[in-house]
This record gives C-alpha cells, structure tokens and sequence, in this order.
C-alpha cells in the first residue's frame, strides 16, 4: 500500500482534472460535498472542484476514477521554483519513510525575473544552484535574510526591484504535514455553528449580487493591473476604468473573499478527514502511478533491495 503526506493529498485534488461533460451543480454539491445549499452560491468553480475531489476521492476511489476523472499528460514547468520543475508528486511505500516527517522548502523566483523569460530564469536557477543556497538553508548556515541580501546584492545592479526585509518570497517552507491528520473527536453542532458564522460574514461583506460577482473572482487577487482590468471588463461589459484606487480596493476584496471561503474550506476538509478517517490512510500505489505520482526515491530504494534479498 502507498501513503501521502496531509500537504501532498491536498496537492492531488489540486492537480486532478475532471471530465469535460462534468459540472459541480447545485445537486451533486449537495450530494457530494455538503448538505447546504446555501455554501454552494459563495464558492467558484475552482473552489467547488476541489472540494469534490477532496471527498469523493476519499469516499470511493474507484469510483471517481471511473466516472470523474480525466487522464492528463505530465505537468510543465511552471517557471515559479529554482528546484520543483513541475515535479511529480511522491507517494510512500511505509509509514516510517523519513520523508513522510521531513518539512518542504523549496525558492521561489522573483516574477520580474520570471517576466524577463526562460533565459533569464535559467540564469536564475544556475546562480541560486552554484552559490549553494539550499545545502546552505538546510543547514542553517544561512537564513532567509542572508539570502535576500545576496539577491539584492547582485540583482537590482541589473535594473531588478529590490526584495524587501524579511520577506517570503525567496524561500517557501511548509512545515511536515505527516499522516496523522485528523482530529480525534468532531463535534459537529460546533462546526454547523461556526460554518454558519462565516457564511454570515462572508453574506455582510458582500452583500449585494455585483459584491458576490467580485467575490468569487477572489483568484485573481495576486494577478497583475491588466489582468484584474480585462477580467473585470469582461464581467462588466466594458463598464470598468482599471484606475489605481480602483484596482487596489478590488485586491482588498479579492483577499478578504478568499480568506472567508478559505476558512470555510478547511472546516469542510477537517470534516472529510474525520469522516472517512484518514489516520494512516493508505492509497493502491498503482491508482497513484495512473494519477501521475512516483514512488519517493528512498521508499523505491528501499523495495529494491528487499525484492534482491528475497531473489
């Protein structure tokens, strides 16, 4: 059997397609994910696809892969990290991997950089690589702010923004989430309660249809001015003038639609988890290797020297 960190399931219903012919509509919301119809209308179709994945994979995997899943080819590289190249995602063979408790870091590239072209992210990844920064981070020889001066440093001689103090942009950690990721115990009154709590919220921050309209394009809360003025054109028909103030007060509600629906979101997965009680939850590795995932590289290492023991 095969095994996925909590960080890595979510990864999987991110990266899971669905069948073309196939809609999250208000029945299958309420069938399939949550039985209030009053969650469905706050939620985009982004949101709403992952939720379904999220559960109904947990529910019956061969069913959704036999009704709702559609086979796509490897993913690309993203041009966003210096080493997650639009890497697959690992599985593991045992819980006692030690992968399974190591923490995720991986460095992100400034999106100046990443406007200037494959050419100038290259030489990105090729001076982050050679300066030796990970090896260095993962030892703690190093912090973030060593490396966000050595950016600075080299990069705005180059006509490159400065990366400011403190800041994450460079370096992304995520703490382990392990296999161990449901609550013992649910009480479910609470989670009505405070599911409705935030429905609340979300009804008095946007309370009018055009405000529900601009909330659930909260996706585009990190895009650029002329991506939020052309999505916005679209929506109103031409009826929108893209000045600054204008822009910015849409990214605040961008930000504070997705921070509500976020919450809500993670209520409704702690409840999937408990749920179908995914403690050590344990996957077929081949139903993962046809999701596009590989067997991490000490777990495979591992399996071949025990199949040569048992030759």
């Amino acid at each position: 059997m095969a095994y996925l960190t909590s960080f890595n399931y979510g990864k999987l219903c991110k990266e899971l397609q669905l069948k073309d012919n196939f809609k999250i509509t208000l029945e299958v919301f309420l069938e399939h994910i949550f039985n209030d119809k009053a969650f469905f209308y706050i939620f985009n179709k982004l949101e709403l696809e992952y939720l379904f994945k999220y559960r109904k994979l947990l529910a019956d995997t061969d069913e959704f892969v036999l009704k709702y899943y559609k086979d796509i080819p490897n993913k690309e590289d993203n041009k966003v990290w210096v080493f997650n190249k639009g890497g697959r995602t690992k599985y593991h063979l045992s819980l006692n991997c030690n992968h399974l408790t190591n923490d995720f870091v991986d460095f992100g590239i400034p999106i100046d950089i990443r406007k200037k072209g494959n050419d100038a992210i290259d030489e990105y990844r090729n001076w982050f690589s050679t300066q030796g920064y990970a090896q260095q981070f993962k030892e703690q020889k190093i912090s973030k702010q060593d490396i966000i001066e050595a950016f600075n440093s080299k990069y705005t001689k180059l006509g490159y923004s400065p990366i400011q103090d403190g800041s994450n942009l460079l370096v992304l950690e995520l703490k382990n989430s392990g296999t161990d990721y449901v609550e013992q115990q649910q009480d479910v009154d609470m989670l009505i309660l405070e599911l409705n709590e935030l429905l609340l919220l979300y009804r008095n921050a946007f309370p009018g249809q055009g405000d529900r309209i601009i909330a659930k394009h909260n996706y585009l809360r990190n895009k650029t001015d002329e991506e939020i003025t052309k999505k916005m054109k679209e929506i109103f028909n031409g009826n929108f003038s893209g000045e600054k103030d204008k822009l910015e007060d849409l990214r605040k509600r961008f930000k504070q639609a997705h921070e509500i629906t976020f919450k809500i979101t993670q209520k409704l997965i702690n409840y999937f988890k408990w749920t179908y009680n995914l403690n050590g939850k344990s996957f077929d590795p081949t139903t993962l290797e046809n999701f596009g995932l590989v067997c991490c590289k000490s777990c495979s290492s591992l399996q071949n020297l025990i199949s040569i023991k048992e030759l």
